[in-house]
């Protein structure tokens, strides 16, 4: 009978190991919490810049890292450990509220801007909801940006060839957020002259444009020499 008894304990205490090991915790009880959705940004790039990363950094730093240039607005979906879907929204960052159990999730969705004068990001990731708060998801871009100088408002930048419709401003800088080139494949830009106008074909572009990527334009100016005439020799 003792030994019976020994062998049960022991397969209590393996099963108990276990269930150790495979991070389960029959103690911890499933509470609901409310949890805020916030957004965050990887900051990443290279120790040597160019002007035009420079450009770039200033225009993160100022504009995207402080989430001035972020749409307001999220679509996400919540699934489980177990792949169903528990819960969407339609909601606005650190202020729409939800009530989740605690536990781990994935949250999968999409900030989108459709007018290309905010960044538009999309979300894939796993979280783990532990108490009432603020989580903040990390942004993974879902458009590309295009920055052209203004050189002290010496240039404008239009997305049509009338100029009636001009390109968001910021800074000294003309911008477009974009995901592709089947809204503006065209830019036109002029100088304080009326004569001094141009047109910036973007759909040669259309293999080198990456989502995530920054591209900075810079005015070429055009100019030439006059050589001296040479003797006719009459």
């Amino acid at each position: 009978m003792k030994k019976i008894l020994s062998f049960l304990l022991l397969c209590v205490a393996a099963i108990c190991c276990l269930s150790c090991e495979n991070g389960e915790d029959v103690n911890v009880e499933k509470k609901l919490v409310d949890v805020c959705f916030g957004v965050k940004f990887v900051e990443s790039g290279s120790m040597s810049r160019t002007t035009a990363d420079e450009v770039y950094q200033e225009f993160y730093n100022k504009h995207i890292a402080t989430k001035e240039l972020v749409e307001n607005s999220y679509k996400l979906t919540i699934e489980n450990e177990q792949g169903s879907v528990i819960a969407t929204i339609d909601g606005t960052w650190d202020k729409t509220t939800i009530q989740l159990l605690t536990g781990k999730y994935k949250v999968t969705g999409k900030s989108t801007c459709y007018d290309r004068s905010k960044v538009s990001l999309k979300f894939d990731e796993m979280i783990t909801v532990s108490s009432s708060e603020t989580i903040n998801l990390t942004a993974q871009y879902d458009c590309f940006l295009l920055l052209f100088p203004r050189k002290n408002a010496t240039y404008s930048y239009y997305s049509d060839d009338d100029y009636t419709f001009p390109l968001p401003n910021i800074d000294d800088l003309s911008y477009l957020f974009m995901s592709d080139l089947n809204s503006v494949s065209t830019v036109y830009y002029r100088g304080k002259l009326s004569s001094d106008e141009a047109q910036l074909k973007l759909t040669p572009y259309r293999e080198t444009f990456q989502i995530g990527r920054y591209y900075y334009f810079n005015i070429v100016t055009g100019t030439f020499t006059i050589p001296p005439m040479e003797n006719g020799g009459i």
